[in-house]
């Protein structure tokens, strides 16, 4: 996309965050009728959140930014009932189950190895700030759907999208809007402006039909440990659209279907070789065994088609079984596993044809009221990031775990570890093994101000040396949610 087109952009991102307030305004003045439903804590939201961002591909240059949450969509108390409300301020806005909640986070960092190499380490300090907002209606005390893109993923999914329904019986819509600049003290050319616009809308119908829409678009770049060694900015925009129809057949059987596309561009000419346009259609079947546990079966098919290097053309098609188990609201289950297969369209690519287990999984236990854990783990074949590989299959574990000192005070552990294996096109071997640990400290000078203190470390190893690096960065932030 042309400097321009990005421009354009911003300025759409920058009055879709002036004009949501208005619009929520509207709604509230025609009397809408509200009732939120569902619990949370703040671990299952910014905390798992945050171990689900860990390998997007709008990751940034500071890996503790890319696993932080969006800010406005959690909240330390364990209750989600919404209070009486003293003045129409107060009803539209906030953390009290309001329409709509604005936030902003304010961020520096301090980083040994901005670009991630083996040797020649160069530190910089660089500033973070993100505003934003976001709506729900009918009003929520949080974000009812998390949507986090993966540039990697055919189809630009890497987990399923939760699909709890969070709103009335009938409608569920939700939008959200950010900016997200980063200026870094070694070299202002580093610099970059992109940002987020995210959007859904279900309605459920009394025969048991429901229809819902999605869209989630970003203007980011990639990390630098994921541009083969360079030490240049790759920015790009991406799109997931997605329609999904849902059918409640019986008390005990369910349907369900997705269609979706993704589509990638990166600005520089010379990384248009990872441009593409993916086109997929999931299938569900859902049997409820018992009000705690379900079973279902998944087929999915993914196109992935690229712009200009047809030679990676391919096809996927995944098969599952799986279970969503919720022994209480403490303990929480999602697991599936099954088999992929990737076909290259192209005679000669096709020897690099694959084949082999894939799984998700993913678990949540709320201690006690003061303490969580989370864990998941994946695995697939996906596209690759580097320029030099055709594919690469990926293998990894993340965990989370919180636990409140005090209602002023949090602590937060989260990690990771992924196995990447890479064909490249010239049949050289590259495998990498990236570590990630970073403890957090959290202090909640009111219920809409948050600070936070957050070191990591991040190491990886390779095959090829010019892919190995160790960073450790120092991060110091100030949250405002309403």
């Amino acid at each position: 996309m042309n400097k321009f087109n990005r421009k354009a952009v911003y300025c759409t991102l920058v009055a879709l965050t002036l004009a949501t307030p208005a619009y929520a305004v509207e709604a509230v003045a025609e009397g809408e009728t509200v009732n939120t439903a569902g619990t949370a804590t703040l671990m299952e939201q910014e905390g798992a959140t945050a171990i689900e961002t860990a390998e997007q591909g709008a990751a940034t240059a500071v890996d503790t930014a890319e696993e932080t949450a969006p800010i406005g969509q959690g909240d330390t108390s364990t209750s989600l009932l919404p209070e009486e409300s003293t003045s129409p301020t107060e009803d539209l806005f906030g953390r009290k189950s309001g329409y709509i909640h604005p936030f902003i986070r304010i961020e520096e960092s301090w980083t040994d190895n901005v670009f991630y190499t083996n040797d020649d380490e160069i530190e910089s300090w660089i500033t973070r700030v993100m505003p934003g907002i976001w709506l729900s209606l009918p009003r929520s005390k949080k974000l009812p759907v998390e949507i986090t893109p993966n540039n990697t993923s055919a189809a630009g999914l890497q987990t399923q999208i939760n699909d709890d329904q969070t709103g009335t019986e009938r409608y569920q819509a939700f939008a959200l809007a950010n900016l997200d600049s980063f200026t870094y003290s070694e070299d202002s050319d580093l610099d970059t402006v992109g940002g987020n616009v995210q959007g859904l809308f279900r309605y459920n119908m009394r025969g048991g039909l429901s229809l819902q829409v999605l869209d989630a678009y970003t203007a980011s770049n990639d990390s630098f440990r994921d541009t083969d060694a360079s030490r240049s900015v790759r920015e790009y925009d991406s799109n997931l659209a997605m329609a999904s129809g849902d059918y409640q057949i019986t008390e005990k059987f369910r349907l369900k279907a997705d269609f979706s596309n993704f589509y990638l561009d990166y600005d520089d000419s010379l990384d248009s070789d990872l441009n593409r346009s993916d086109n997929a259609v999931d299938l569900y079947t859902y049997y409820l065994y018992s009000t705690k546990t379900s079973l279902f079966l998944e087929y999915k098919f993914a196109n992935v088609d690229y712009d200009t290097i047809s030679e990676k053309d391919n096809d996927q098609h995944y098969v599952y079984a799986g279970m969503d188990w919720r022994a209480s609201d403490r303990i929480k289950l999602h697991a599936k596993a099954g088999y992929q297969k990737r076909e290259y369209d192209d005679s000669v690519t096709s020897r690099e044809d694959w084949d082999g287990m894939a799984f998700e999984l993913g678990a949540s236990y709320r201690i006690s009221l003061k303490t969580a854990f989370n864990i998941s783990g994946f695995r697939s074949s996906d596209e690759s990031d580097s320029l030099l590989a055709y594919n690469q299959t990926v293998t990894g574990i993340r965990f989370g775990y919180r636990q409140d000192l005090s209602h002023k005070f949090a602590a937060m552990v989260n990690g990771l570890w992924a196995n990447s294996d890479y064909t490249n096109y010239d049949a050289s071997d590259r495998t990498d093994n990236r570590y990630w640990l970073a403890p957090t400290l959290q202090y909640f000078v009111y219920d809409w101000l948050m600070t936070e203190l957050t070191y990591s470390w991040d190491h990886r190893t390779s095959d090829s040396e010019i892919y190995e690096y160790t960073t450790h960065t120092l991060m110091l932030s100030l949250n405002i949610s309403m």
